[in-house]
């Protein structure tokens, strides 16, 4: 079975190398017709994001919901806890080396703010579980954008932790359809299930987040 949703096209990721997550915003935000992409400066504002810093994503999944996008969160990842112990719980959850690679290039104080303002929100649908391969393939089925947290490095075959986001358009019986913003940027490439599975589930299964998007009006893609 093949699967495609409607295919935005790439946005590579900025001159800093850390605006991964901006990059596949601005890939969401094209999904809607007639919805201005905001420039990535704006994207920074809306979630306090400081040049040279990784961004922290909660806080733009709210604004997604704002701008008439329906907004799942699935993951063991306990907000709540984060918002409360910051370093000590990213510790906890996904180990020293995942962690320290993520609070290095965070702003703490900046990332609790953006995670409250998540919290607040009651548009966007959180569960509390391990997503699945199968939730990949149901809710790609169903209309949404994908957008995980994988191991850069694992995709570039080599050691260590760097913590990226890709974006999911659909999939294959081969692997999952993506857009990474990089670098180096890559357009339209096809992820092998085994290799996604081992970067999506880096340091470990229980650490998996993904974030998924549809706009609220929009029916499922293309089935080949």
């Amino acid at each position: 079975m093949e699967f495609t949703n409607f295919n935005p096209g790439l946005v590579p990721n900025d001159c800093d190398g850390k605006s991964c997550f901006l990059a596949c915003s601005q890939m969401v935000f094209r999904t809607k017709p007639g919805l201005r992409v905001p420039s990535l400066d704006e994207l920074s504002a809306v979630i306090n994001r400081r040049s040279g810093r990784y961004s922290w994503e909660y806080g733009m999944l709210a604004y997604f919901y704002e701008n008439g996008f329906e907004v799942r969160f699935l993951s063991l990842f306990d907000l709540e806890r984060f918002t409360l112990e910051g370093s000590f719980y990213m510790h906890e959850f996904f180990g020293d080396e995942a962690a320290q690679d993520q609070i290095e290039n965070l702003d703490m104080e900046l990332a609790i703010k953006s995670t409250r303002k998540f919290l607040e929100s009651d548009g966007v649908q959180k569960t509390r579980k391990i997503p699945q391969l199968s939730d990949v393939r149901d809710l790609l089925s169903a209309g949404f954008y994908l957008v995980p947290y994988v191991n850069q490095r694992i995709l570039q075959a080599d050691a260590g932790y760097v913590a990226h986001t890709i974006f999911i358009y659909g999939f294959s019986s081969r692997g999952v359809r993506i857009h990474n913003p990089g670098p180096p940027a890559t357009e339209g490439s096809e992820i092998a299930w085994d290799l996604f599975d081992k970067a999506w589930s880096s340091p470990r299964p229980e650490s998996r987040i993904l974030f998924a998007i549809r706009p609220s009006d929009t029916e499922a893609g293309t089935c080949p």
